[in-house]
């Protein structure tokens, strides 16, 4: 990948090399800790920040992807809930069931996410229970127009699936409660996760810190499962882009200029993604996944 170079002379490369230990002590030296991560939210993905409604749109195509939350709950955003989503779909893949346990504590559990638990009203756990609770409160909705779409097998059809990611969950915030945390997922929302989970490198979302480079990272991911198929350069126009990743930022100028700045941190973990920004968009090359399609110990195929 090519990026815009940064203005100022260049760095030595015993400079750069400490530069990159100090910020990214991590990067090169950590095996893979394979997960995966529920595809409905890696092609169109939640809020970067706190929503003014209780209802979330984001576009793919000729897909439209809308979250729905109790007013009074509200909806999940920002780094945690993808954290949470990545812990929920790899647990669901690789224990093959609905129901799954939080762990002895919600520090712990906190802990398994690469969160340091800290109490207090603005601490950590406080803010990660709130966040799951949205998370798990959610109701999804996928519908689709392909109306004069080109080369699709379902081209002129309208339709509409949908569900609710929880049947039931309960958090507990009273430590000397002494019980674990649960939930069990919808089946619908399961079967989603079990049948068409995205292979991922959990310790590299741990350490991205912005929401949209853990969306830019997942979605490189899952395009390189794809991209074995693509026999040219595929182009990914900024507009398409804004509709996917960018309904937190109103200027296309402002949501271009993020991408770029998040994108130098996110090949820093994934540096053989192949890919060149342009004026009209990101241009797309074939590379190699991330991980495997496989995880050891397990005999589930990616299906594509």
């Amino acid at each position: 990948m090519s990026l815009p170079a940064e203005r100022g002379p260049q760095q030595p490369r015993a400079v750069r090399e400490v530069l990159q230990a100090t910020l990214f002590p991590d990067y090169g030296q950590t095996k893979p800790s394979v997960g995966f991560l529920a595809r409905a939210f890696i092609v169109a993905t939640l809020p970067h920040s706190r929503p003014s409604g209780n209802e979330f749109t984001r576009r793919n195509g000729y897909y439209r992807l809308t979250l729905l939350a109790p007013t009074e709950i509200g909806l999940p955003y920002g780094r945690y809930p993808r954290l949470a989503l990545a812990w929920m779909t790899t647990r669901a893949v690789k224990t093959k069931s609905p129901y799954l346990e939080l762990g002895p504590s919600f520090s712990k559990f906190a802990q398994s996410l690469g969160i340091t638990p800290t109490t207090g009203p603005r601490g950590t756990l406080s803010g990660l229970r709130e966040q799951v609770h949205r998370l798990l409160s959610v109701s999804l909705s996928c519908h689709w127009d392909t109306t004069g779409a080109p080369n699709m097998a379902d081209r002129g059809s309208k339709g509409h699936t949908g569900y609710n990611l929880c049947y039931q969950h309960q958090l507990w915030w009273d430590h000397a409660k002494n019980e674990p945390s649960w939930f069990l997922l919808n089946t619908d929302f399961f079967n989603e996760l079990a049948t068409r989970p995205v292979p991922i490198d959990i310790n590299v979302i741990q350490q991205l810190r912005a929401p949209l480079e853990i969306d830019l990272y997942t979605w490189l991911t899952w395009r390189s499962i794809r991209s074995s198929r693509i026999a040219r350069p595929e182009l990914v126009p900024w507009n398409d882009l804004h509709l996917q990743f960018g309904s937190d930022y109103a200027d296309l100028r402002v949501f271009k200029f993020k991408v770029l700045k998040h994108l130098k941190t996110v090949i820093r973990y994934y540096p053989s993604a192949r890919l060149e920004p342009t004026p009209e968009g990101l241009k797309l090359l074939p590379y190699a996944p991330h991980v495997p399609r496989l995880f050891p110990g397990h005999n589930l195929p990616m299906k594509r």
